[in-house]
């Protein structure tokens, strides 16, 4: 079972994804309210983390661009209610102003295209 961690330091959010989520693909979904980030040997448990653009002062889109540079074998995405245009990163970004059905469509391509999860 593939193993999903969605870091978001807002309760609302991370309830929504929770309930959302929970079993979706069969994939095991995991949520911490981070800041602060859990560290690289942490992250790695995971299959993919999925972070959000600002973590409460951190900001999430180079934390993670960091930690993808060290590890070079991580799947990592941003997920953000910000316009795409501020977020200076080359990784996969996710709208979550979007309709919860394209939010769902964009993850589960994100996964499929990492190899996670079935077409």
């Amino acid at each position: 079972m593939r193993r999903i961690l969605i870091l978001d330091d807002t309760v609302q959010h991370r309830n929504f994804f929770k309930h959302w989520f929970d079993g979706m693909w069969g994939c095991e979904w995991w949520f911490d309210p981070a800041p602060p980030l859990p560290p690289d040997s942490r992250l790695l448990e995971f299959d993919a983390v999925i972070c959000d653009f600002w973590l409460g002062g951190v900001d999430g889109a180079q934390a993670m661009a960091e930690f993808v540079a060290r590890n070079p074998q991580a799947n990592a995405a941003i997920i953000s209610n910000a316009d795409r245009d501020i977020i200076d990163t080359d990784l996969p970004v996710i709208d979550k102003n979007q309709n919860p059905l394209d939010v769902e469509s964009d993850i589960h391509a994100l996964l499929t295209y990492w190899g996670l999860v079935d077409a």
